[in-house]
């Protein structure tokens, strides 16, 4: 050993494993001159001076030195031990040797997949005096076999400038642990009042285990294993390791380095330490590569570690404290005499000081170590402490590692008693805010003793704990909850705008409505607060209610409104989007001016939404009912594009629905994108949100791929049962406006629902529904029709005019008639709210009543009034649907026929060719067609079929030739009426080919029957000489002919014959014809008795036609040939006024 070293040190190394790699390669040489040439800034140059007593000493024995070195750090490549992120980490031992010489020493016994690391200590000179710096050294091999190595510095000031000696130092190794030995300085790592006095024989003990973390969770080296920690208390020091490896210091016994099996000696040098950190918990610069260089000090006096200090004294400066920055400074100053009401309160005064920069606070060093000291001080802290570290942690958002907060939470559970109502509420807040889920054993009991405290609750305490309950997505229980709203409801007006905000958001985000008192309450308390109210209150606040489906009243509402107006310019996305869909749901109107500034303020912002925020935007404008603009609603469907993939299946149906409910339709590329992206999850989605999607394609038109079409209709099909009333309807009317029959499975299960739950169907539901039947040509079962009626019978005052409209339209599509006594109710019904029925809903309702015939003559009396005076706003098409249902039942009114045929010639243009055959067919069947208004009508029927000749139906041809052969009755006027050949002869031609489709019927050929029994000769089905009219039956010789008119030529409540049947009747008449009537209600009443028809015929032609007598033979006969006889007793006479 070098005799200027004194007392002398042994470097001691004790391999222990028995199954060390085998050495395959060595540093080249070009590593090893690199790493031993060094530059020293020469203003911070260490001593020149040969004889200085900090100068590293050379060995004889290099090999042996390296050896030692790599000995320090021997693991494998996936265990690392990183040195400890405090502010002083373990001396490092490095040789100054030769390192090729010493590398092949150390490979030929363990091999060179290892790491190295190791202190370079070496002298140098500072204003305050001599001392050595520690460096510390990594180095791995790479697949070559070489070495790659990194610094960095590794320090801590001491006491004063004494130099102290290095002391013995043993390692050993086994097959995944390192045990490091060593007797440390004093004052390295140990307080005072444990250290060694320099050079003294006593030293002290450190035990340092690398393993696989296998460790038991609940072993003292698993729970330390995940900190860098300093225990003053302890004595123990444990590092994080960078992979996965344990790595733990702990102080063991006093001992002497002899105890260590084998040895290996090692002469040193002295060293001293410097500082590696300033104030601030920056580092300095990294050292370069190399071995054994010297790491320039700052010339900046570091400031030393004061001991002795009271943690009084420490508490005090502290709170004194004005920044989050200089309470760092004091961790990292006094540190080592922080006592656990230390730790809590600068962790609190950290966090209730508000840093700016939290995350550069948190990564700190002196944070880190305050985290360290959590864990150590935990079982000292008392309730008070534990809620306020916690609520520091929750404040600052800083998430610590999951066995910190284990500890914390089993010493608040020892200690639950002892927490009163603001620690319980600030140690479940902390939680909520550090987004982590505590144990369901620790929520429980805190809820628990909560419940146990509450009237101690002050608004502030209740409102965290409901806050954190509802972040948690934890509902305490109804019970809890309604005690909750009694404690709070005796201390309202202590609530401040946070408070309740946060409460009555907690409550709705839980679901839990509370009793009105309590809302009423809040929403005096709401108004009485509105001016200190800021953007989050409001929003949250009025949500709540929405929530709640409770109206806190108009003034509440218009004064949230003036506030939400006044801060609007600080509303975020999220804030604006619920406040407008609370205002809507709540369907209270905020107001033109704010919903403008409102959007002006969207239009900026809508980059940053999200796919809920948007949606609640779109949704909230089209409930309002106000059009947010072209320019708003273009940058919403660019802004829907672009995050279209984000959009859920709700987002995206809502979204559509609030395009169509404002009448406004998407670029098609945004539609055709989001009918795929629902087709994508089209089997999973729910029944509301697949009826809102094709409600809205259909209201806007636009027609999605038949496979969306097909895929829709099997998903109903399959979730048919989850439908409300309401998605029923709306997807009904959808596949009926996109003319899509979804086939026979859906429409039978639709009809099945609506029987099973037609009480629980609103007017328009069974409306829309019927609409859909009828638009989809389906003719319904009997007891959907049955049921309906019922319903519209006994709940006839819920229908408005619109849905009324519709159902009547729906029967008389489907000529089902609904029964008598449905019928007599809905004229009433309208006889008395005729005010409330606009132009479509009334000809509707008169139209299908005509279609049904079921004249309800009071009605047209009393709206014919009503239509007079409001004819303005009827549109051409419900004027001839108006007229025809007068037209049917031959109910003139001079005022009304006045008053159509003025509006007829003020503005003949609008008339669409159906509405002109209408409107012409009907004034002449009243006999009350004016020369102008058929000349006016008939010239934009011309001018309409020469421009869309396509337009132009047959039906409508004959309507206007039947209305031509009216006109002929009265020949002295006919040189009034225009009349364009080219047009007639194609209504002419019309008129006829109808004609031809005439059939039999089973009541006509019964009456032939009969009438051969008696011996009258006869002829079925005779077209007249002009080819015009086909009769039923003609009686040959006679010019007579017998009508057998059905159903469709009668009123079915009065037994009257229709205007069609008079009016053919007229024209018959008219070429001089006898036309003798069987109604079908008369000759039912002898069916099957083939005496009583011929008394009935005898009696029909009497005085016109003489009968012979009937025998048996011929009545037994007509039994069989009626029984072959067409089925069909509806029509009697198929010619075009029939069907008109």
């Amino acid at each position: 050993m070098d005799a200027d070293v004194a007392p002398a040190k042994r470097l001691r190394f004790s391999p222990e494993s028995k199954h060390a790699p085998r050495p395959k390669s060595i540093f080249d040489e070009q590593e090893q001159h690199r790493m031993n040439i060094v530059e020293t800034p020469a203003a911070l140059s260490p001593s020149r001076s040969s004889n200085s007593a900090g100068t590293c000493i050379q060995s004889d024995a290099a090999s042996e030195q390296h050896c030692a070195a790599q000995t320090c750090m021997m693991f494998s490549s996936t265990k690392t031990l990183r040195a400890s992120a405090a502010p002083w980490t373990p001396a490092k031992i490095i040789p100054q040797s030769n390192l090729l010489q010493s590398s092949q020493a150390w490979q030929s016994l363990y091999g060179p997949s290892i790491f190295g690391s190791a202190l370079a200590a070496t002298d140098y000179e500072t204003d305050s005096g001599p001392g050595v710096l520690l460096s510390s050294y990594t180095q791995q091999a790479n697949p070559a076999g070489n070495f790659q190595g990194q610094s960095r510095t590794s320090m801590r000031p001491l006491e004063g400038s004494s130099v102290y000696n290095i002391q013995d130092v043993a390692f050993s190794q086994s097959e995944d642990d390192i045990r490091f030995t060593a007797p440390l300085p004093a004052g390295l790592f140990t307080p005072n009042k444990h250290s060694s006095r320099p050079g003294s024989a006593e030293h002290a003990h450190y035990d340092c285990c690398l393993s696989s973390s296998q460790q038991p969770e609940d072993s003292p080296a698993a729970r330390m294993s995940q900190y860098s920690l300093f225990d003053q208390s302890q004595g123990r020091v444990s590092f994080s390791t960078t992979s996965t490896p344990i790595s733990i210091f702990r102080r063991l016994k006093t001992s002497s380095p002899e105890d260590t099996e084998t040895h290996t000696r090692f002469k040193f040098g002295h060293f001293a330490h410097a500082q590696n950190t300033n104030p601030r918990g920056r580092a300095f610069p990294h050292v370069p590569s190399g071995l054994g260089h010297v790491i320039p000090v700052p010339q900046k006096r570091a400031r030393p570690v004061q001991r002795g200090i009271h943690p009084a004294e420490i508490n005090k400066r502290i709170t004194s404290a004005r920044e989050s920055w200089q309470i760092l400074d004091i961790v990292n100053i006094f540190g080592a005499e922080f006592d656990a009401v230390n730790v809590a309160t600068a962790l609190h005064r950290i966090a209730k000081q508000r840093p700016e920069d939290v995350a550069r606070l948190v990564s700190s060093d002196g944070f880190e170590q305050l985290v360290m000291m959590v864990d150590i001080q935990a079982d000292q802290c008392k309730p008070q402490q534990i809620a306020n570290i916690m609520w520091a942690f929750g404040t600052l958002s800083f998430k610590p590692q999951q066995h910190l907060l284990d500890v914390l939470a089993a010493q608040a559970l020892s200690k639950l008693t002892g927490f009163n109502p603001q620690n319980l509420a600030n140690f479940i807040w902390a939680y909520a805010r550090m987004e982590l889920q505590p144990a369901a054993d620790v929520l429980q009991d805190f809820l628990a003793e909560c419940e146990l405290k509450l009237g101690q609750f002050a608004p502030q305490n209740i409102s965290n704990m409901l806050w954190a309950c509802a972040t948690l997505g934890v509902s305490p229980g109804r019970k809890f909850l309604a005690a909750v709203t009694s404690v709070s409801l005796l201390q309202l007006h202590l609530f401040t705008p946070q408070a309740i905000k946060d409460t009555l958001w907690a409550m709705a985000t839980i679901g839990y409505t509370p009793a009105k008192p309590f809302l009423q309450g809040a929403a005096d308390l709401c108004l009485y607060l509105m001016s200190q109210f800021n953007p989050q209150n409001i929003a949250n606040a009025i949500w709540a209610f929405a929530k709640f489906g409770f109206n806190p009243g108009r003034e509440v509402l218009s004064a949230m409104a003036t506030q939400a107006m006044q801060r609007l310019p600080q509303f975020n996305c999220q804030n604006m989007s619920n406040t407008l869909w609370a205002f809507a749901s709540l369907n209270h109107h905020p107001g033109s001016m704010l919903l403008k500034v409102l959007q002006r303020e969207l239009v900026h912002k809508l980059p940053h939404f999200t796919s809920q925020g948007i949606e609640n935007v779109l949704w909230a404008f089209a409930t309002l009912g106000h059009h947010p603009g072209e320019e708003t609603l273009l940058a919403a469907a660019q802004h829907i594009s672009s995050i279209l993939p984000h959009f859920n299946q709700q987002n995206l149906a809502l979204a559509l629905w609030a395009f169509a409910k404002l009448g406004w339709r998407p670029h098609t590329g945004l539609l055709v994108d989001a009918c795929r992206h629902a087709l994508i999850s089209l089997h999973t989605i729910n029944p509301q949100n697949l009826s809102n999607i094709l409600w809205a394609l259909a209201t806007m038109e636009f027609v999605p791929p038949p496979a969306l079409l097909e895929a829709a209709a099997t998903r109903a099909e399959q979730v048919l049962a989850d439908f409300t009333p309401q998605a029923v309807a709306n997807l009904m009317w959808a596949f009926a406006a996109l003319s899509h029959n979804q086939g026979f499975a859906l429409l039978s299960g639709v009809t099945d629902d609506v029987v099973r739950r037609v009480n629980d169907y609103s007017a328009q539901h069974v409306a829309v529904t019927m609409w859909a039947f009828a638009k989809l040509d389906t003719t319904p079962r009997p007891e959907l029709m049955q049921a309906v009626a019922g319903h519209l019978t006994q709940r006839i005052g819920q229908y408005s005019p619109q849905s009324l409209s519709n159902v009547m339209w729906a029967f008389a599509t489907q000529e089902t008639h609904p029964g008598r006594a449905a019928l007599d109710a809905v004229a009433l019904f309208v006889c008395k709210s005729l005010q409330e029925f606009d132009g479509p809903a009334l000809s509707n309702c008169l139209w299908a009543f005509a279609q049904l015939r079921h004249y309800p003559g009071a009605l047209l009396t009393a709206a014919a009034l009503n239509i007079c005076c409001s004819l303005d706003g009827f549109e051409p098409q419900a004027v001839s649907l108006t007229m025809i249902a007068y037209a049917t039942f031959a109910h003139h009114d001079a005022a009304l026929v006045q008053a159509v045929s003025a509006k007829v010639l003020h503005m003949p243009g609008v008339f669409d060719p159906q509405a002109i055959a209408n409107t012409l067919w009907a004034l002449a069947l009243l006999d009350d067609l004016s020369p102008p208004v058929w000349n006016c009508l008939l010239v934009a029927f011309v001018q309409a079929e020469r421009f869309n000749s396509s337009a132009v139906t047959p039906k409508q041809l004959c309507q206007i030739y039947q209305a031509l052969l009216m006109l002929q009755l009265k020949p002295a006027t006919m040189q009034l009426y225009v009349q364009p050949a080219a047009l007639l002869q194609m209504c002419q031609q019309a008129f006829r080919q109808d004609v031809e489709g005439s059939r039999d019927s089973k009541h006509q050929c019964d009456v032939a029957h009969v009438l051969s029994t008696l011996g009258v000769d006869h002829a079925l089905n005779h077209i007249t000489t002009d080819g015009l009219f086909c009769t039923d039956i003609l009686v040959k010789g006679h010019h007579i002919l017998i009508q057998v008119d059905g159903p469709h030529h009668w009123t079915t409540n009065t037994g009257q014959p229709i205007g069609p049947t008079v009016c053919r009747d007229k024209l018959l008449e008219a070429r001089g014809w006898t036309v003798l009537n069987v109604p079908y209600f008369h000759w039912l009443q002898c069916q099957g008795q083939l005496g009583l028809q011929q008394a009935y015929i005898r009696q029909l032609l009497l005085g016109y036609v003489e009968v012979g007598p009937c025998d048996r033979q011929d009545e037994l006969k007509s039994v069989g040939k009626t029984a072959d006889a067409s089925t069909d007793d509806d029509e009697s006479c198929a010619t075009p006024f029939d069907s008109m």
